[in-house]
């Protein structure tokens, strides 16, 4: 067998930077593991802001779409243009709550019929701030003649479901 030699650099000189391989390689070794982190870091930071950005676009678009579809309903009401001296039958319904999806306005008109009130669901249509075309699902209450009656089935509704800003319509 060969006799191997292990190689030691025996210098005379002191001057100058002296570190041994293992030095060497534990400073790589940190180097690289500082700059994945930083670049892991910058990532998820970079992928948070841009969580951000869709998030605020979202919430901006969908309080678009809401203001929308109130000024819409708000139009869509038809004042009485009889004359104010003749008895006019009156029925008044409530506007409950509208949904992006039927799915989840079936389920509220479920719960809402399995305390005994009948509603109804009504497609209404309105355009984003895009200008897409989207499809609103409004709940609403049977026709009632006293509007008393219909006020306390409201407040019922209201104070079960935790609905607000409900309107009450005449019709």
């Amino acid at each position: 067998m060969k006799n191997i030699e292990k190689e030691v650099c025996i210098c005379k000189s002191t001057k100058g930077l002296f570190i041994s391989r293992r030095q060497v390689s534990l400073v790589t070794a940190f180097l690289i593991i500082f700059l994945v982190l930083t670049f892991t870091f910058g990532y998820f930071l970079g992928r948070r802001q841009a969580i951000f950005k869709v998030t605020d676009k979202l919430e901006h678009q969908t309080f678009k779409d809401y203001s929308d579809s109130k000024i819409k309903s708000l139009y869509s009401e038809n004042p009485n243009s009889k004359d104010s001296n003749t008895k006019i039958d009156r029925h008044y319904y409530a506007k409950l709550v509208s949904f992006h999806s039927i799915k989840y306005a079936q389920q509220f008109v479920n719960r809402v019929q399995k305390m005994g009130y009948n509603v109804y669901i009504k497609s209404l249509k309105s355009n984003t701030a895009n200008g897409k075309l989207v499809t609103w699902y409004q709940v609403t209450t049977d026709k009632y003649s006293d509007i008393n009656k219909l006020k306390k089935i409201v407040s019922h509704i209201k104070e079960i479901e935790k609905l607000h800003d409900i309107k009450i319509i005449s019709a």
